[in-house]
């Protein structure tokens, strides 16, 4: 099954522009359910040896895009580079409003139109190095800091899944292994776990 999600993938390829939509579905499947272990020990390594045109960054990005806005008809027809912009936006009413006016604006190519919409999306944006005003509100400061942290979250998650996902690869593998040098190096990286695991908690 690996080797035909990736043909499909590489088939994708050929108009990145217009299928990073598909190629982000076909990567969700393959990490979430865990297809890449055919022949990789981790998805990152999958994603580092199969020779895809496109970048590791750019593949978290795909999937990024899918996961948000994979219920959305249409939204392919909005650049990719807009919609990761959209993706900052935390209210779920306003991102389907700018989805929506988007599709529309890049249906017609109107220069008016879409100079309107880009600079909603900017104003909808947080502004992630705007400093908490002292004549704002207790709440207000809150919202704001609730949202840089759940940019930074949606930033980390990423990072997360594909860490984790190799712990639990790696040490599978040396689960059953006899060799004293394996067995110290596990017991150190089971150590070092520990250690993140308290510092996160």
């Amino acid at each position: 099954m690996l080797i035909e999600k990736t043909e499909q993938i590489k088939q994708n390829c050929n108009n990145i522009k217009s299928n990073f939509m598909d190629i982000g579905m076909l990567l969700v499947e393959i990490q979430e359910k865990g297809i890449y272990a055919e022949s990789f020990v981790s998805f990152s390594e999958f994603l580092d040896s199969s020779e895809f045109d496109f970048s590791r960054r750019h593949a978290y990005r795909f999937m990024e895009l899918y996961r948000k806005f994979n219920n959305i008809e249409y939204v392919e027809t909005i650049p990719m580079r807009t919609l990761l912009e959209i993706a900052k936006v935390r209210d779920c009413d306003v991102r389907e409003s700018l989805i929506s006016q988007g599709k529309e604006a890049y249906r017609d190519s109107d220069p008016v139109r879409l100079d309107k919409f880009q600079k909603r999306i900017e104003r909808a944006i947080p502004r992630m190095n705007e400093r908490v005003s002292s004549s704002d509100s207790k709440e207000a400061k809150i919202a704001r800091l609730l949202n840089d942290l759940i940019n930074d979250i949606d930033k980390f998650k990423a990072i997360y899944a594909s860490f984790f996902d190799k712990v639990r690869k790696t040490m599978s593998l040396s689960d059953s292994s006899k060799s004293e040098n394996i067995i110290s190096l596990r017991k150190e990286a089971i150590l070092k776990l520990a250690e993140l695991k308290n510092e996160i908690e």
